[in-house]
């Protein structure tokens, strides 16, 4: 029951972790200028996902190798 508990709550710090990187890229977003920046944008995006998508999709795996053990 403990897992079921602590996989539950990785989820929920996964998409957290999404969700802050997606508000993170828009307000990049809006700050960005493309005249004042030599990386285009697209940099930017690659940079967030490395940032906040990555760690997320490995907390998912741990929680889900964490309830697949529990069955």
């Amino acid at each position: 029951m403990q897992k079921k508990k602590i996989g539950k709550l990785l989820y929920i710090l996964a998409a957290l972790w999404v969700l802050i990187g997606c508000v993170l890229l828009c307000v990049d977003y809006s700050r960005y200028n493309s005249t004042l920046n030599s990386a285009p944008f697209s940099v930017w995006i690659l940079a967030r996902v490395i940032e906040f998508g990555l760690p997320a999709v490995i907390v998912s795996l741990v929680a889900f190798f964490l309830g697949r053990k529990d069955k």
